[in-house]
């Protein structure tokens, strides 16, 4: 509910610029769907990465 009048603002915007209702509802997926797997490829690079120490080389 918090983010509805903004959603609805964005798909205004597309059908301002002339894109169709199922373009408009095509493009808001692909940008969700785009922002949950970069969610969920941080979530899984700092899982692959927890626990691993890269130490600084040492200068003699």
């Amino acid at each position: 509910m918090a983010m509805e009048a903004d959603f609805l603002v964005l798909a205004d915007r597309g059908a301002a610029a002339g894109w169709s209702r199922e373009e408009v509802a095509e493009a808001l997926i692909e940008l969700a769907h785009n922002h949950w797997f970069a969610l969920d490829a941080e979530r899984r690079m700092f899982e692959e990465c927890a626990g691993v120490v890269i130490r600084a080389q040492k200068l003699h």
